[in-house]
């Protein structure tokens, strides 16, 4: 299961969502896609105050001038549970 944690100036996703192996899970793709727009966002807003992606594991930390872009993340990712 995939859990998106949102916050204050954060972003945690944690978990494989177990639909297909590794590698080839779409679930887990689409979720991966939103990070890395996001991440995006941050980087060429200057709002990016860290990050780190590793399997199953995936944090942003941001200045509050990113907060526009994480409706995007947010609605991409309840979209993607709700299907």
């Amino acid at each position: 299961m995939i859990k998106v944690y949102i916050g204050k100036g954060k972003v945690i996703i944690k978990g494989h969502s177990g639909y297909a192996e590794n590698g080839k899970d779409i679930v887990c793709a689409g979720v991966s896609a939103l990070f890395y727009a996001f991440l995006e966002y941050t980087k060429k807003r200057g709002c990016l105050k860290n990050f780190k992606a590793e399997p199953g594991n995936a944090v942003i930390a941001f200045t509050n001038e990113g907060k526009e872009g994480l409706l995007m993340l947010a609605e991409g990712v309840s979209r993607i549970a709700e299907a």
